[in-house]
């Protein structure tokens, strides 16, 4: 049985990854370190939200809990998006003895940057995926595992259309209360150009779950 400490050992990269957010916006007096530590809270919302559906014994409180994660879970595989933020100017061509070479940045703020925006897009798909094995283990059981495989296809392009909604719609999950306004962004932005973002969102999302599934098969197992 894991102790209680054992538990709570994910806080640890969480709060390591939150101290390197608040040295960055310090350092450069940007806000955007806080943005992205916000991010990774957001991020670990539908794993938190899953689990306590899987705990609730009463449909009604099970079905809060389950909209919650709904609601919340393309949080954590918007964090792909953040890549836009990577400081520009950090590779170019430069001259050296006479050769054309590859120069980069030795500036610290750059590179603090861009490892918080790599380090954390990992950590909050990580916890996107894992967030998503709450309903596939649940379909699995009680539908089997093509069910499973359906309903991850579709719950994968809900959150395309969430990322979507996200980056390019600037709306949040709890923007879910004002139906109406949330329905004419929608109907607005609804294009061609939109639907193929959607569906490239889609497919990643799909692709690495699918990738976490696999490693699973492939590596061996322990049964400690």
């Amino acid at each position: 049985m894991k102790s209680p400490l054992f538990r709570l050992a994910p806080l640890l990269p969480a709060a390591t990854y939150w101290v390197g957010c608040a040295a960055y916006t310090r350092m450069t007096g940007d806000p955007l370190g806080i943005g992205l530590g916000w991010n990774l809270i957001l991020a670990a919302l539908p794993l938190l939200f899953g689990r306590l559906a899987l705990r609730c014994r009463s449909r009604v409180c099970a079905g809060f809990w389950w909209i919650c994660w709904l609601l919340f879970l393309p949080n954590a595989f918007y964090f792909v998006t953040d890549l836009l933020h990577t400081p520009p100017g950090m590779e170019w061509l430069g001259e050296e003895a006479g050769e054309t070479v590859v120069m980069h940045s030795e500036q610290f703020s750059h590179w603090l940057l861009l490892v918080l925006i790599g380090c954390g897009m990992f950590f909050a798909w990580l916890l996107g995926c894992l967030a998503i094995d709450c309903l596939f283990d649940l379909f699995r059981h009680r539908f089997g595992i093509a069910a499973a495989w359906t309903g991850i296809a579709v719950l994968s392009l809900a959150c395309g259309a969430g990322i979507y909604i996200g980056r390019f719609l600037r709306l949040n999950s709890w923007d879910i209360l004002r139906p109406a306004h949330l329905l004419r962004k929608l109907l607005a932005a609804c294009s061609p150009g939109a639907l193929h973002l959607v569906f490239l969102f889609a497919a990643a999302v799909l692709f690495s779950y699918g990738v976490l599934q696999s490693l699973r098969y492939a590596l061996p197992r322990s049964d400690r």
